[in-house]
């Protein structure tokens, strides 16, 4: 393990991980799309690499809670989702960049921040973040943010409506629905890079004309996946 990111006295020094690399993006936005494709050209350049998707499930969560959603508190849902997050830190992401692995990991602690966000409730989950709690000591050496046109999210969206696959952590398939998520997942990103100035912030801007392969290949060349 690597550099040490200052904290508070009496706190939990942090760790800085070349090797661990967020993506984040809002729902629609070609997050998972791109750390797959991301995973992919790392294998063929000769790495292990864990891909950690984000959660399809919650432990412990009835399948009724999951499926009435949006007529339950959204803070308790999002709770369960940090938890998750916490969980793959401690049970998959530390044991992996122990062996030697790359870890790629989708929808991270900024996307449960930027939930908070949309909740009123942020404070208490950016203290898990800096304080090293939500991720288990561990801070990415690069965290990737994926951009993507609001109204071509929206559209997105509404093929996910169609095709009966839009989550419960979908937003709406509206402009104004998915302008909240873009201000909410921005003002997660600068919230985190500030309480944990040790990562490197790659944004990408998906417009949709760049194949997934084009970009897994520039986020790369951006990539400093060693403290040399």
């Amino acid at each position: 393990m690597n550099g040490e990111v200052g904290s508070k006295e009496g706190e939990k020094s942090l760790r800085v991980e070349p090797k661990l690399v967020t993506v984040d993006g809002v729902d629609g936005a070609g997050s998972s799309v791109i750390a797959k494709a991301l995973a992919e050209r790392l294998r063929q350049a000769g790495y292990e690499v864990l891909l950690i998707e984000a959660p399809k499930e919650l432990q412990g969560y009835p399948k009724r809670v999951l499926e009435n959603y949006s007529k339950q508190d959204s803070s308790r849902v999002n709770l369960g989702y940090l938890a998750e997050t916490k969980r793959a830190y401690r049970d998959r992401v530390r044991p992996a960049l122990t062996a030697g692995m790359v870890v790629i990991m989708v929808s991270s602690e900024v996307k449960n921040l930027m939930h908070a966000i949309l909740d009123h409730n942020e404070q208490s989950s950016l203290d898990s973040i800096s304080k090293g709690t939500a991720t288990n000591g561990l801070v990415a050496g690069t965290r990737v943010v994926v951009q993507a046109p609001p109204e071509e999210i929206v559209k997105v969206l509404q093929e996910r409506k169609s095709s009966g696959r839009l989550s419960q952590h979908d937003p709406t398939p509206q402009l104004i629905a998915v302008n909240d998520r873009v201000g909410a997942l921005r003002k997660a990103t600068d919230l985190v890079q500030k309480a944990l100035p040790g990562s490197a912030v790659i944004k990408i801007n998906n417009d949709r004309l760049q194949a997934p392969d084009k970009i897994a290949a520039d986020i790369i060349s951006r990539l400093k996946l060693s403290s040399n």
